[in-house]
């Protein structure tokens, strides 16, 4: 098929037969297949009739295609006989509602319109709607504010009799209860009536309660705090099952209904999405357990109620308990979420059945009491949920665990999907921004029905929730619905409202951030146990609050102009641009790498650091450039988990490194099987045993927590954006960009909607060779990018070589048509690692990651494939252990192993023959403690000698030769110690041993540096976030950068030979430098460098001893001076009275400064002897660490050796 060159824009008859042309569009050329409006349409379509559409599409070649009608009927509007409400005479929550309607003559559409109030009394469904005894859906869609929707149900072919029944079983405890029903009847001449409409028709109606019946008398309750729903302890002996029969009309003793207005201010509109249904599910298992009773079991968690079939001659009540849990075998019915789900149904009869009208979240049953023996054929699940085609999604790989959190989520998505999306059916069921947001992502993956995301945003929007960054989030979300739909007329609507979200922060200009305006909260992350030590009151700016308005004020700008409000589009994107700048300027921190929490009220940084500021500074492009971004993301990959954060919070984590180009990291984190960290999808399956994303990653982080709870499915999320998204670069998928990451797999399938049809590709790696197989749908620019792609590689698509591929540093980009199409790529090198534990990591081309972060295992050998035609020489390998040195070089093919067989802690390679001429190796490894080494080249040595080195990745690119090394300051090859400077001697006074922890034991690196003379000074020099060592001869300094030997990395002159020194960031640029004392003067340099002082002043006493330490977490290091065991601590560099004044230890004490506890602040600690006594608070009291470490006779140093934000020891012998 080609794309079509032009569009007969639309036909349409008021007939079937083609006949009535009610509107003839005009041809139009247009491409444009999503958000396509008809001009004046509008105005020639009445309330509630029944239309037929027609479409003619010309292709290129001239051939042109004409679609068959197709039948659609208006939105009832003006066309009610009746807006009336009926309910039952006498107030009740429960009532079953029927009329008898006869079958007519050419009706070519019978159309049932139905809606309730309130759907906000219990936060549910009021009606289960009927047609001579079957079910057909339950509604109506939940209310948004004032607007009452109704649901329309095409009963055309139910109506099978002369005479039929419809009917409703509705509950409401709201005080405007109420239900409406009106039938149309379109009929083949052209004609309609409405046949029925339940107030109009009052006298036809007919209504009988149910309280007592259903409910019993008990006004026990199924909710929550939150809402409340009433438990089914129902007596079936009093049920009519025939209610909705022709031959029971008319023969029991029903009521005509009560008539009522509906709520004043309410108005009524169709739902924009499809009806609800309920189907039955067939239990796992059924389980007699040893005191009688059954306990039944479903595969997954179901949102609904059950069917249960008994036969008894007595009456019997049988017993019914559900729960997310089990709990000794039987259901777990009081729930942590509170609800506890416990009826008692009364049976007698033979084979009677009944069906639950419910709705609460469970996988397990246990029924007591029942007669005889219970099977899997009489007891089912029914569950509640909006059907969409499943098909149009899918996704295999090689890895088992990502194929099982890509179920999980996509369950999580099908189960939880009713006409709004609420954050679970069991404690609250409120939608909530922030949810909406997680499941949006989600849907637009696994779902091509848009509109229960819309639908919730309507809602939200009329209820916006008491979180700051949660409003803001529908911005987000609107401009979401924008670019994956087209639809500016939906974003002009929502507009004005979309306003008054900017409005729940106030933006200072002076600041250049954003704080809450109003009573709403700043949620950050949820529970709070997952902020340790996050102060809430004291950051007023926070980071996390505005990486998110960073983003809703630039998508805002978007909406504006799309929507017309050009000013409001400068403004906004400047203010957007602004907060992104002073989050980098103000709140990042160049030491670690990391984001502080943000700004107190005065605008001082507050140096404490979660990782969810680094999260959603990810997620919402809140970096520099990608040097930036690699930063940041190499701060998570050293942990190689997600260290701490909800597992709502995983959503920004794994997007946010798929968004910043790191989506081979998220993929190894997804695929981590190890259950015994509870933040991985692997924990959530295998020791939760949840089937639909929890709300937490255990009890132990929320004890109230419940296992229906859609915001944990993000990781599946990202999964399906980050291996081979759709992702729109044009509004409406004009333009939309597929990107093929399977870095970490040898193969993948995936299948992803889009409003033009499902985009599917397969990607398979062997050897050096990458294919990729994609089938785009025809009438957008489809742009396929690959990664692990470079310009040596050798590209084919469909068969043909690409002579000037686009290559980039980020792979290779390739514009194809609609269609299926195979790229080809061979790589000139390919890197294939086997790990010690006798697993292997998938091919790695040129500048992709080799990595193993997340699996806790080394590195056992090094393979490279080379295509040896395409270089012109050969690659060798060779390796290093610790304990073996380095192996022999193996050409390319073999797998270069160390002598001893021990894990592999260094790695080099070289380049032979004309590839050596022509081009340059380049290569660095990333250590699980101290990251990522430098870029070295050509033989060199990359890789670590220190205890407790781990491998976990290796990265390698081959380039011209003349390409300049990338400078980044690290250190290429770590070493204990430099044979070369000291003849293979340990000199004696000039070996440093360092500890990266406060828990006593072996040191983790030993390096040996200067002369037994020197006096050894300690900082960040180079601002690295690492402190490194400087030795000190006379008023000369020998500064390093890195904890090795060799030389010093900077030689400096400063003040005088018999000058006390003292080390500090005294401007807190990240960097320390040097102060000197003289007497009570102190000289205070800002650069290592000689000259003049920066800054002069005078403190305390000549003859007090002086410390130096950053007391309250600004970021610069300040005075205080220590006289006995009283401490008076200064907050700036300035005389004057101390700012704190505490005791602490004893007056003989040695006292060390350092950030015990990585809080960004730093206290003392006393030494005695070899033992250690750590205080965390500039406090008195009992020390919170004690720990013993080296010798009583030892020379300490403090320093954070390993850049992990804490400080710890190292002993200088």
């Amino acid at each position: 098929m080609e794309e079509p060159r032009a569009v007969g824009t639309t036909a349409i008859f008021s007939r079937s037969d083609a006949q009535n042309v009610v509107y003839q569009g005009s041809w139009v050329s247009s491409a444009k297949q999503t958000s396509v409006t008809v001009p004046g349409l509008a105005t020639v379509l009445a309330d509630n009739e029944l239309y037929y559409w027609q479409v003619e599409v010309s292709y290129q070649n001239g051939a042109s295609e004409t679609s068959a009608p197709t039948p659609f009927v208006t939105a009832v509007g003006s066309g009610f006989a009746s807006t009336n409400l009926t309910w039952t005479q006498k107030a009740s929550v429960a009532n079953l509602t029927r009329a008898k309607i006869a079958k007519e003559q050419g009706v070519e559409k019978a159309i049932l319109s139905i809606t309730a109030t309130d759907t906000e009394a219990a936060r549910r469904h009021v009606y289960n709607a009927y047609v001579n005894g079957t079910e057909i859906g339950v509604g109506p869609t939940r209310r948004a504010g004032n607007v009452v929707y109704y649901n329309s149900f095409d009963i055309t072919s139910r109506l099978t009799a002369a005479n039929n029944i419809i009917g409703l079983y509705s509950y409401s405890q709201a005080k405007n209860s109420g239900i409406l029903m009106q039938l149309t009847y379109f009929y083949a001449n052209g004609q309609k009536k409405v046949v029925y409409n339940s107030a109009r028709d009052a006298a036809r109606t007919q209504i009988t309660p149910m309280d007592g019946v259903i409910y019993g008398s008990s006004n026990q309750s199924i909710g929550t705090s939150y809402y409340r729903e009433l438990a089914q302890n129902l007596d079936i002996t009093k049920f009519d099952f025939a209610w909705n029969t022709v031959n029971d009309f008319n023969t029991k003793p029903w009521s005509t209904p009560r008539k009522l207005s509906l709520t004043s201010g309410y108005k009524l509109a169709p739902s924009i999405v499809d009806n609800t249904i309920r189907r039955l599910k067939k239990p796992s298992s059924v389980t007699k357990n040893s005191d009688g009773s059954y306990t039944v079991a479903f595969d997954k968690e179901i949102i609904g109620d059950i069917r249960l079939t008994a036969s008894t001659s007595a009456k019997r009540g049988i017993r019914i308990t559900e729960g997310e849990q089990l709990a000794g075998g039987k259901a777990k019915y009081r729930m942590n979420t509170g609800n506890v789900y416990d009826e008692i149904w009364q049976f007698q009869g033979s084979n009677i059945t009944f069906t639950g009208y419910s709705l609460r979240g469970f996988r397990y049953v246990t029924i007591y009491n029942y007669p005889g023996t219970l099977t899997a054929s009489k007891i089912s699940g029914v569950e509640t949920l909006l059907p969409y085609d499943t098909s149009v999604s899918s996704f295999s790989s090689n890895d088992t665990m990502l194929n099982k959190v890509y179920a999980l989520s996509k369950y999580s998505h099908t189960a939880t999907t009713l006409d709004t999306v609420s954050d679970s059916i069991t404690r609250e069921r409120r939608p909530y921004e922030g949810d909406n947001l997680v499941y949006q992502s989600l849907s637009y993956g696994v779902s091509e029905d848009y509109l229960p995301v819309r639908n919730t945003w309507n809602w939200c929007l009329k209820n916006p929730s008491q979180y700051t960054e949660y409003r803001l989030m529908s911005i987000i979300g609107i401009y979401q619905d924008y670019l994956h739909t087209g639809d500016a007329n939906y974003a002009a609507t929502q507009y004005n409202t979309l306003k008054t979200m900017l409005a729940t922060v106030r933006y200072s200009s002076s600041i250049g951030l954003v704080s809450r305006a109003g009573s709403t909260v700043d949620l950050v992350d949820w529970p709070r146990t997952e902020l340790p030590n996050y102060n809430l009151n004291k950051v007023q700016y926070k980071t996390v609050i505005n990486a998110v308005a960073a983003e809703a004020y630039k998508n805002m700008a978007e909406l504006a102009k799309v929507t017309g409000h050009t000013a409001d589009a400068a403004n906004y994107a400047n203010i957007g641009k602004t907060i992104t700048n002073t989050l980098i300027s103000k709140c990042y921190s160049k030491r670690t790498n990391t984001f502080y929490d943000g700004l107190a009220s005065n605008g001082q940084i507050v140096t404490h650091h979660v990782v969810q500021n680094d999260y959603f500074a990810l997620a919402y492009g809140i970096y520099s450039n990608q040097s930036m971004a690699d930063a940041v993301a190499e701060t998570i990959e050293k942990e190689g988990r997600q260290s701490s954060g909800s597992i709502y919070s995983a959503y920004f984590l794994y997007e946010g490194l798929v968004r910043s180009g790191h989506t081979d990291l998220a993929i190894r984190l997804l695929a981590r099987t190890d259950s015994s960290d509870k933040r991985t999808y692997a924990a959530v399956l295998n020791k939760l045993g949840a089937t639909i994303a929890p709300e937490a990653w255990d009890e132990a982080s929320k004890s109230n927590m419940t296992y229906s709870h859609v915001w944990g499915a993000g990781g599946g999320a990202a999964l399906i954006d980050g291996v081979a998204g759709a992702v729109p670069t044009s509004a409406g998928f004009d333009a939309y960009t597929v990107r093929v990451n399977n870095a970490t797999l040898t193969s993948t399938n995936e299948s992803v909607p889009t409003p033009r049809g499902s985009v599917t590709t397969s990607a398979k790696r062997s050897g050096r060779t990458m294919t990729v197989n994609v089938s785009a749908p025809y009438g957008g620019k489809t742009v396929l990018h690959v990664d692990g792609v470079t310009k040596l590689a050798q590209v084919q698509l469909d068969g043909r070589t690409v002579e000037t591929p686009t290559i980039g540093n980020d792979g290779l980009k390739i514009t194809v048509d609609g269609g299926a199409h195979a790229v080809t790529v061979v790589n000139p090198v390919a890197v294939n690692s086997t790990l010690a534990d006798g697993s292997t990591v998938a091919p790695v081309y040129v500048g992709e990651k080799s990595s193993w972060v997340g699996r806790n295992t080394g590195l056992k050998s090094v393979a490279l494939a080379l295509d040896s035609s395409n270089l012109g020489g050969d690659v060798q390998t060779s390796v290093f252990s610790r304990s073996g040195s380095w192996s022999k070089y193996v050409a390319a093919g073999s797998a270069a192993a160390t002598k001893d067989k021990s894990a592999i802690t260094g790695v080099r390679f070289r380049l032979t023959g004309a590839a050596e001429k022509r081009y340059s190796i380049r290569y660095r490894v990333l250590d699980s403690t101290r990251g990522w080494t430098g870029w070295t080249k050509d033989g060199e040595r990359s890789g670590v000698d220190a205890s407790g080195a781990v491998l976990r990745a290796i990265q390698v690119t081959i380039v011209a030769k003349d390409t300049a090394l990338p400078s980044d300051g690290r250190t290429v090859f770590i070493t204990v110690a430099d044979a070369a400077n000291t003849g293979g001697k340990t000199l004696k006074g000039a070996t440093y041993y360092f500890a990266n922890s406060l828990k006593g034991g072996k040191a983790d690196s030993v390096i040996v540096y200067g002369k037994p003379s020197d006096v050894t000074l300690v900082g960040d020099w180079d601002g690295d976030g690492k402190d490194t060592l400087a030795v000190r001869r006379g008023n000369t300094y020998y500064v390093k950068d890195s904890i090795s030997g060799g030389k010093a990395d900077k030689t400096i002159a400063y003040g005088r030979a018999n000058d006390m020194v003292l080390v500090g960031d005294w401007d807190g640029d990240g960097k320390d430098t040097f102060a000197v004392r003289r007497g009570n003067v102190y000289y205070f340099k800002n650069s290592i460098s000689g000259g003049q002082a920066d800054r002069v002043i005078g403190y305390g006493k000549a003859s007090d001893t002086v410390l130096v330490g950053d007391w309250d977490g600004d970021g610069k290091d300040t005075l205080a001076v220590r006289r006995g065991n009283t401490y008076y601590v200064k907050d700036s560099i300035s005389g004057g009275e101390a700012d704190t004044v505490v005791a602490y230890g004893r007056a003989n004490d040695t006292v060390l400064v350092g950030d015990w506890d990585g809080d960004s602040s730093d206290t003392f600690a006393v030494r005695r002897g070899n033992t250690y006594f750590f205080k965390n608070t500039i406090t008195s009291g009992v020390a919170d660490v004690t720990i013993a470490y080296g010798r009583a006779n030892d020379r300490v140093l403090i320093g954070d050796w390993n850049a992990d934000g804490s400080d710890t020891l190292a002993v200088r012998r």
